[in-house]
């Protein structure tokens, strides 16, 4: 994983012109209802570098993350983008949640409990 530093987007942004790094992104599984994706996009703006940048505070959800993503598309500006899968809590979903309770896993809200607005694709 490459770590959020200004330092590195600057030496890619030179190298390669300003655009969108994927710096560390899972891949996204087509339907929503299973896994809830968060998401951190660092650019030369950000308050914070290093782990520090990739916690909560800087978190975002699916449709702010788009929003944002287009922002930085727009105005040219380049990013490291980040994101994080977990699991909805939906019994009605085929995983072993006892087993994924028992290996620390954390979970998400299932999709109808979950409040995040809901994206073109689907996602919240």
């Amino acid at each position: 994983m490459m770590k959020p530093s200004f330092q590195t987007l600057a030496e890619l942004t030179a190298r390669k012109g300003p655009r969108i790094f994927n710096a560390s992104i899972s891949s996204v599984n087509p339907n929503p209802r299973m896994y809830k994706y968060y998401w951190w996009i660092f650019t030369e703006h950000s308050p914070v570098e290093g782990m520090a940048f990739l916690t909560d505070p800087y978190r975002l959800n699916s449709f702010d993350f788009q929003q944002q993503l287009k922002y930085c598309k727009e105005n040219n500006l380049s990013a490291l983008i980040y994101n994080e899968r977990l699991y909805r809590l939906d019994h009605s979903l085929p995983f072993d949640f006892s087993k994924l309770e028992q290996d620390g896993y954390t979970f998400a809200p299932s999709f109808d409990e979950d409040p995040d607005p809901v994206t073109a694709e689907g996602f919240k």
